[in-house]
């Protein structure tokens, strides 16, 4: 999915995964350490992460409302008075380390936020589903 955002607003993104079992927030519970980036940064700016993350919406078709998850990353995007690309999809890029060597490693994921100048609320939303993770791996000093 992607995010449109009025110019100088702000909207909350969250990074959430989901093990084979069903868990959420399984890659900080592994180890894994999320980042995010923009492409533009003059256009569509991204706050320090959440610590902790915030919970997030729930991404079960039939969840209650209001309902949440635990999410690995949380943080603000957010849009200037005067941005300087208006109206283009803005990449935002989303990468996960892990010390651990032996650690399987996990595709950065995109999406995009476009700032519309005028837009009267934001329309969509980033990342809307859920990372798949890996199963645990051992510890690299086993």
């Amino acid at each position: 999915m992607s995010l449109k955002l009025p110019d100088n607003d702000s909207a909350k993104v969250f990074i959430v995964s989901q093990d084979a079992e069903g868990v959420f927030g399984a890659l900080t519970a592994n180890g894994y350490v999320v980042s995010l980036s923009s492409a533009d940064p003059e256009t569509v700016q991204i706050s320090e992460l959440d610590d902790p993350p915030q919970p997030a919406p729930s991404p079960a078709a039939n969840a209650a409302p209001g309902a949440t998850v635990e999410s690995d990353a949380s943080a603000t995007v957010s849009s200037p008075a005067s941005p300087a690309q208006p109206n283009v999809a803005i990449t935002i890029r989303a990468t996960f380390t892990n010390p651990n060597p032996n650690a399987p490693p996990i595709a950065a994921i995109t999406d995009t936020v476009t700032v519309v100048p005028g837009l009267p609320a934001s329309e969509g939303m980033l990342f809307g589903a859920p990372v798949a993770t890996p199963p645990p791996t051992p510890n690299s000093e086993s």
